[in-house]
């Protein structure tokens, strides 16, 4: 990998980590907001820097835009929702255009039956948000459908494919059954927020043209 690319990684990790540690127990705050956007924006800046495919850029993109909303009052769910919908419609487009064959039929079954099983699981517990929240798992499964369709070179880009369903997953539970003053929230918070970054630097440094020397 080139210096300069391992040099923006590293600082996109210290971002990542200061956000973690410092910011996100706190209450929302425009430093906090910042923080927590910092991370997958200098991740789309980097992929572009890296001639990397545009799509990508476009996902990271509005993936730290949905980082934003996020980060804000509870109103402002369904654009951060919004914003990632758009970033996996991006990643759709972009594994589509990198599928080679249909993928193991029987992982594709277990893909679409966890769909369902968690659509159903939250139906009844996401209340208001249940139509949007539907949407984004459909959207989601898509993708991780179409990642199992990748090539054997990029492998790790499925991978991070599922850690992102993983990501999502703990953030709707954290959100809908645990709530924001559970016991465990606080530990799902991390949760959700480590895999979320290594989901995005797995799909970062294996589809966005990064030079391993």
């Amino acid at each position: 990998m080139e210096i300069w690319q391992s040099g923006g990684l590293g600082a996109i990790l210290v971002l990542a980590v200061v956000y973690a540690v410092r910011y996100l127990p706190t209450p929302v705050s425009g430093r906090r907001s910042l923080f927590k956007t910092l991370p997958v924006a200098g991740m789309a800046l980097l992929a572009a820097a890296s001639g990397g495919p545009g799509l990508l850029v476009v996902a990271l993109g509005l993936s730290a835009l949905g980082d934003y909303f996020l980060s804000l009052e509870d109103r402002y769910f369904v654009p951060g929702l919004l914003a990632f919908l758009g970033g996996h419609l991006a990643y759709i487009l972009l594994f589509l255009g990198l599928a080679t064959g249909q993928g193991s039929a029987v992982l594709q079954g277990l893909v679409l039956a966890y769909g369902l099983g968690f659509g159903i699981y939250l139906w009844g517990r996401s209340g208001a948000y249940r139509w949007p929240v539907l949407a984004y798992i459909a959207v989601i499964m898509t993708m991780a459908s179409l990642a199992l369709r990748l090539a054997p070179p990029y492998t790790p880009a499925t991978i991070g494919a599922f850690v992102f369903v993983l990501s999502d997953s703990l953030l709707a539970v954290r959100m809908f059954v645990l709530g924001e003053n559970g016991r465990l929230s606080g530990l799902f918070s991390q949760l959700v927020w480590g895999t979320y970054i290594a989901a995005q630097l797995v799909l970062l440094t294996n589809l966005g043209n990064f030079v391993y020397n």
